[in-house]
């Protein structure tokens, strides 16, 4: 995780450096629950054609975490904004680790309503997932931050 402002207001970098703590906890929650769905949901309508379920299938469980970070700060972000935690001063004495969980909650309850009203975010996730670090993964990560950005705008237009 990238600790910077992502929108106007969000300067309340140890909300943020509590947040990269929890990075890894967080990449898993959004790598695994995504493949999770994205299996089932191959399973429910018998697709099992599908090119990405066959690489989800095979693929080791380690994974390049750059692949994701955009998306994930993009997330951090958006529940920061969400949770108006842009005055940094005005929540002197907060406690950081239950913040941190906080936010694992909120993401783990965002990504398990994906399949059902954003299966595309699901499968760009997954998508990614197959294709690290070559050219047709690094259009589905600017993918998947488009769909993201569309989701949880951080602008307040």
């Amino acid at each position: 995780m990238i600790i910077a402002p992502k929108f106007d207001g969000d300067d309340w970098l140890e909300l943020q450096r509590a947040q990269h703590d929890t990075y890894g906890e967080a990449l898993r929650i959004l790598v695994e629950r995504c493949r999770i769905a994205f299996k089932n949901a191959v399973v429910v309508t018998a697709a099992f054609d599908d090119p990405i379920y066959d690489t989800l299938l095979v693929m080791s469980d380690r994974i390049d975490h750059r692949t994701m970070q955009n998306a994930h700060d993009h997330l951090a972000a958006a529940w920061r904004k969400k949770n108006r935690f842009v005055q940094p001063d005005l929540f002197v004495g907060q406690n950081m680790a239950e913040l941190a969980r906080e936010w694992l909650l909120w993401l783990r309850k965002e990504v398990d309503q994906w399949l059902m009203s954003r299966p595309g975010i699901v499968r760009l996730v997954c998508l990614v997932l197959v294709q690290q670090n070559v050219k047709g993964g690094y259009q589905a990560e600017d993918e998947l931050l488009e769909a993201l950005r569309r989701h949880y705008p951080l602008t307040d237009a």
